[in-house]
């Protein structure tokens, strides 16, 4: 058998399990099983999925206690199909999305993995985006470039469409068989998972990505992306890749990105530790501490980095000595820009280097709330107040940020959006994927009026570039 689909699931009966489980035995490429890992629910899951007479099902319940981390290793390791596809119980497959990648696989034999683009739908399976990635060719990454890639582009391969070839996602995990396999073997990467396996697999080969949105992946706010840590498990791979590349001749050269994204994430889980206003002392002490090791660890002649451009603008803004010179960012602005985000970053930083502001295209606004809570909101609160306006609040759906605070403003859920936003003038985006039409989709039903302001902190570097120039 050439293909196993494994798709996990918890208690979706009710809401998305069967269109995943549809769009799966509706593919055009129609030579695979399909395995259904209920992670023990307690809704109806069992008799929907017994209900479908398909002879390429199978129904495996997982132990009560089990993790999503436990039913995803169960599922490579007893699939028998020489690639694997494991996918979601909230996302929906287009058609040939299969038979594309198995397609793409039959030409690019040797590729150990192939992802593709996605768009994104409401939870009433309504298209909020239509593609993740605005890129016209299909791409192949040969070894550590994908690694290289993620680094200075943070280009995420959709999880649920990524398709293994199984024997090497075994090896990479260090898995031996499903008889030994126990809940508390199961080894735990949520949800930085796939950028793990991603970069492992290219350390040993070859990965495809197809330009095509072949997948919809499901935006709500159940999703356990959404309610774990985000940084830790993400620092974890970033570590366990930097000891594979020590030993890596062929990798070594990206040493000096990784230690970029580590010093970056390490900062984000600071702020994690450290969320009050009162607490800037202390984080400006240990950014500078971070700041010292990096001159360690990145040769000057390195510096000229996508990856470094957040950690040079706190740097700046905290009134910290920089830690890469003009040389360093003529260099940079000289090559193109792969995303949004990474111009974004550079506009900012010229912004900065000027001493302007990222609000100064935006006269007459008082008080704004920042979609997001991560290390670039952190940012956007600080820039805000330099420019004297007042930040009401940050929003999340993140349970596990919710409650918390970024520099003393509230990380609140979209539930209490009405109650913030009496005298709010904008609220300004935060994220650093290409999702920004996405994201306004997801906000206006929301939103007390349609005229307020929804702004993406790209859009304001560039404007506020123009006006300077």
């Amino acid at each position: 058998m050439q293909l196993s689909i494994a798709l996990t699931t918890y208690n979706r009966s009710n809401t998305y399990l069967r269109y995943a489980i549809e769009a799966v035995l509706q593919q055009t490429y129609s030579d695979f099983e399909l395995l259904i890992l209920d992670n023990h629910s307690t809704d109806d899951t069992p008799n929907v999925v017994l209900g479908y007479n398909d002879p390429r099902i199978t129904y495996l319940r997982q132990p009560e206690g089990s993790t999503p981390d436990f039913s995803w290793c169960r599922g490579l390791l007893i699939s028998r199909g020489k690639y694997i596809l494991i996918t979601h119980d909230d996302d929906i497959m287009e058609p040939t999305l299969v038979e594309r990648q198995m397609a793409f696989l039959s030409k690019h034999p040797n590729l150990l993995l192939v992802a593709s683009n996605v768009s994104f739908i409401d939870e009433q399976n309504n298209i909020i985006q239509h593609r993740l990635y605005n890129i016209d060719n299909d791409r192949v990454f040969g070894v550590g470039e994908y690694i290289k890639t993620y680094l200075d582009e943070k280009l995420w391969l959709p999880t649920p469409t990524c398709l293994y070839e199984r024997n090497a996602l075994i090896k990479i995990t260090g898995l031996k068989s499903s008889d030994q396999i126990s809940l508390t073997d199961a080894p735990s990467g949520s949800p930085s998972g796939d950028i793990f396996h991603c970069c492992s697999l290219n350390c040993i080969g070859p990965i495809g990505l197809l330009c095509s949105p072949l997948l919809r992946c499901r935006q709500h706010r159940g999703q356990q992306s959404r309610n774990v840590h985000q940084g830790q498990p993400l620092v974890a791979a970033l570590q366990f890749l930097k000891k594979k590349l020590k030993r890596n001749p062929t990798l070594k050269q990206h040493t000096s990105p990784l230690n970029s994204a580590l010093a970056r994430f390490e900062i984000q889980n600071l702020l994690f530790r450290y969320p009050k206003l009162t607490d800037l002392k202390r984080i400006t002490k240990s950014i500078s501490v971070i700041k010292k090791r990096l001159e360690q660890e990145i040769p000057d002649n390195q510096r000229g980095l996508d990856a470094i451009i957040p950690f040079e603008i706190l740097l700046r803004e905290l009134n910290l000595k920089p830690f890469c010179m003009p040389k360093h960012f003529k260099y940079l602005l000289s090559t193109p820009a792969n995303k949004g985000a990474t111009q974004g970053f550079r506009n900012w930083l010229q912004l900065v280097q000027v001493k302007k502001n990222l609000f100064d295209s935006q006269a007459g606004l008082k008080q704004i709330a920042v979609f997001g809570s991560m290390l670039v909101a952190f940012l956007i609160v600080h820039e805000a107040r330099r420019a004297g306006l007042e930040v009401t609040c940050c929003i999340d759906s993140s349970p596990a940020r919710i409650g918390n605070q970024v520099l003393g403003v509230p990380i609140i859920p979209f539930d209490d959006l009405r109650r913030f936003f009496k005298n709010i003038d904008a609220v300004v985006l935060s994220n650093e994927e290409d999702r920004d039409e996405g994201i306004k989709n997801i906000l206006i039903p929301y939103l007390p009026e349609s005229s307020l302001k929804v702004l993406s902190w790209k859009e304001l570097a560039i404007n506020s570039l123009r006006l300077r120039q």
